[in-house]
């Protein structure tokens, strides 16, 4: 009986590649997930979040809205061309938000909660006392229970 003594080597190849295809992959992912997550550092613990980039007029104007949920540890950055103070209105955003607003070096200036809008009419503006470049908008009572305050840091990725 003849015995192949290729078919080892192949298999053993075979498994090889598989997971280096498999370490790769894993990598890919691991970076694109880094690239859509913020780091916040309170006095506590960092804490890493997923967030959803705002960066055109069409995304920094529609925000939240007519969304019925945020997940825990997830919400959105809004990334403004310059520095200045913000306003913001809670018009056809279902969910309270905690609305973090950041200074261009990365700093939060301030925490406000904003309740949903309930009449069209009659949404109250919102102007960020302190003028800032990022503003973050998570579940309302999250910065709370992140023990988030101004003077946190935001390390923010680059785009």
């Amino acid at each position: 009986m003849l015995v192949d003594s290729k078919g080892p080597f192949y298999w053993i190849s075979g498994i090889l590649i598989i997971s280096l295809a498999g370490v790769i992959f894993y990598f890919q992912y691991q970076k694109n997930a880094d690239k859509n997550s913020i780091t916040i550092f309170t006095a506590i613990r960092p804490i890493k979040i997923q967030v959803e980039f705002a960066q055109t007029a069409q995304e920094l104007e529609t925000g939240l809205m007519n969304r019925d949920s945020l997940e825990t540890n997830s919400g959105m950055f809004f990334v403004f061309p310059d520095e200045k103070p913000r306003n913001f209105w809670m018009k056809d955003t279902l969910i309270p938000l905690d609305m973090i607003f950041i200074s261009k070096n990365g700093r939060v200036n301030e925490i406000t909660t904003q309740e949903p809008c309930p009449e069209i009419g009659a949404c109250p503006i919102y102007e960020s006392k302190s003028p800032a470049r990022y503003v973050l908008e998570i579940n309302a009572g999250q910065a709370e229970k992140w023990n988030m305050s101004a003077g946190d840091i935001i390390e923010i990725p680059k785009f």
